[in-house]
């Protein structure tokens, strides 16, 4: 195995440097602080709420943790309806934190 280079080793310890630090994105995305706040807790339009039982499912955990893109929402609520269809009398599906 060859010895990395003097740039090769900077480099590396940049990214890993980079990597390590906790540091805020400060791109302009058009958003106000307030829009971002309520984004990371899943209360604007952005995300929807899972209801805490449907057919197929039942939720568990807290309340607030049941926000997620609405795409996420419709494809577990898909594949929980399809189970349910499949297995009426059979066990229900746990959904938990979907907010991550």
């Amino acid at each position: 195995m060859s010895e990395l280079s003097e740039f090769e080793v900077q480099n590396f310890a940049a990214t890993v440097a980079l990597r390590d630090a906790d540091v805020p994105c400060t791109a302009d995305i058009g958003a106000t602080d307030q829009e971002l706040e309520e984004d990371r807790e899943g209360t604007r339009d952005l995300f929807t709420k899972i209801a805490a039982e449907g057919v197929g499912f039942s939720c568990y955990g807290p309340d607030h943790k049941r926000y997620g893109r609405s795409e996420v929402i419709k494809a577990v609520k898909y594949v929980c309806e399809e189970w349910g269809k499949r297995y009426p009398s059979g066990p229900r599906i746990g959904v938990g934190n979907l907010s991550h």
